[in-house]
């Protein structure tokens, strides 16, 4: 669930979660949801997971979704120093870098976020789309037109089309 958060009245903070454990969410979220004032809203920042490899999340379609939005991808590390220094810190030291499937950097997070907003991902790109759903991050070939359509890609249905 979105959560915005208040630094000020121009800034809002607002994060998604994935791949938490229990205590994670229970323990980390729920404090930080207690010192910081919220509503729910649209999201600005994902929140994952990076016990196993740091600053790397697990692949997600959450994942997916926040990087074609331009989020912030932050490791639940971020919301502890939150926390413990009772301010919103600077969240560069907790970005992540990459997904667990990759060993190298790839800094799609903060590449995403570099872009101009008027200019996207896949600006005068055509698509044509001839895979299978992946069922391992719940992808859906519906789900994929959806996230290329946000990054002002054009499906095609054949070579020819325009």
């Amino acid at each position: 669930m979105p959560i915005r958060f208040r630094r000020d009245a121009i800034k809002p903070i607002v994060f998604s979660v994935i791949c938490l454990e229990r205590y994670q969410l229970v323990d980390i979220v729920d404090e930080f949801l207690r010192k910081f004032s919220s509503r729910v809203t649209q999201a600005t920042h994902l929140i994952t997971n990076d016990d196993k490899h740091t600053l790397r999340s697990p692949l997600s379609i959450k994942l997916i979704e926040a990087i074609a939005n331009h989020c912030f991808c932050v490791s639940q590390r971020w919301l502890i120093d939150c926390i413990k220094y009772d301010r919103i810190v600077v969240k560069s030291a907790f970005e992540i870098e990459g997904d667990e499937t990759d060993c190298h950097f790839q800094g799609g997070p903060k590449r995403s976020r570099s872009i101009d907003k008027r200019h996207s991902f896949f600006e005068n790109i055509c698509f044509m789309i001839k895979c299978t759903e992946n069922k391992d991050i719940k992808m859906t070939n519906d789900l994929l037109q959806d996230l290329i359509t946000i990054g002002d890609g054009r499906i095609i249905t054949c070579v020819a089309q325009e």
